[in-house]
């Protein structure tokens, strides 16, 4: 997502554009997210705080095979046609085979592209779960998630102003993964467009759980070797917008569970 002119700004201003990790419960913990915070009480959020400064994060990801046009809200039952990954290019992609109505099958490919790269473990061969929600919400609104048959999320993926879609529980659509919004990890910042904070994700995979911050890349991971992977490139909110170009929100990220260490 291209950011506005006012959002780099604040960034510059703010100091705490990163690309730093954070995971693993142990000595380098992330302490627990504070409160939210008033407009005008910003928060300093100290050198070794989520949104210390760093170079950023990206993703994008796609899916083919539907209308260019029009809400889609769907939950396909798929087996993989094709497959491939470019580590060095940060990309990794798929063909799925998703049978319809009178015997037809639909095809559609997702590709996923980020720095640092989303690895993505192998398709299991008895099928996946493709569910993706548009909506007809300016600036644009997508929701992805990719699983296994029994329920497990493997991939995952927003575009838009909610982390989910807005009918849906965080809850059950990133299961078991836990995806929550955090507020008052960085500093509220005054721009041209009004007071602008950015915001954090708290992942959580059974007792691990990691803090992601606005434009930066992280984990969570648990004793048995399990791990989500997740890149935020955007996770921002203006609490009073008066400007006509930006959305008032945005959450731009992708989360993958690679193999098992």
């Amino acid at each position: 997502m291209t950011r506005p002119a006012a959002l780099i700004a604040a960034l510059a201003v703010s100091g705490c554009y990163s690309s730093s990790l954070t995971g693993d419960a142990g000595s380098d913990a992330i302490p627990d997210a504070p409160q939210d915070t008033a407009v005008d009480a910003p928060v300093d959020p100290g050198p070794d705080a989520p949104c210390a400064p760093g170079e950023g994060a990206s993703v994008d990801f796609e899916i083919d095979g539907f209308p260019d046009y029009g809400e889609i809200d769907v939950e396909l039952s798929c087996f993989v046609e094709d497959w491939w990954e470019e580590p060095e290019a940060g990309l990794w992609g798929m063909v799925l085979g998703c049978p319809s109505g009178g015997g037809l099958i639909e095809e559609h490919a997702l590709t996923i592209t980020a720095d640092p790269y989303l690895q993505f473990p192998y398709p299991p061969e008895d099928g996946l779960v493709l569910r993706y929600v548009r909506r007809d919400i300016w600036p644009g609104a997508r929701w992805f998630t990719l699983g296994h048959v029994e329920g497990w999320t493997l991939a995952a993926g927003a575009h838009a102003s909610t982390p989910s879609p807005p009918d849906r529980d965080p809850a059950e659509w990133y299961g078991p993964i836990e995806l929550a919004v955090v507020e008052g990890i960085c500093p509220v910042e005054p721009t041209e467009c009004g007071p602008f904070e950015r915001l954090a994700l708290e992942v959580g995979l059974g007792e691990a759980h990691g803090i992601i911050a606005d434009g930066t890349a992280g984990w969570a991971s648990s004793l048995m070797g399990s791990q989500v992977l997740v890149n935020v490139e955007s996770a921002w909110r203006y609490l009073d917008l008066v400007c006509d170009g930006p959305p008032s929100v945005s959450f731009d990220f992708a989360l993958t569970v690679p193999p098992s260490m």
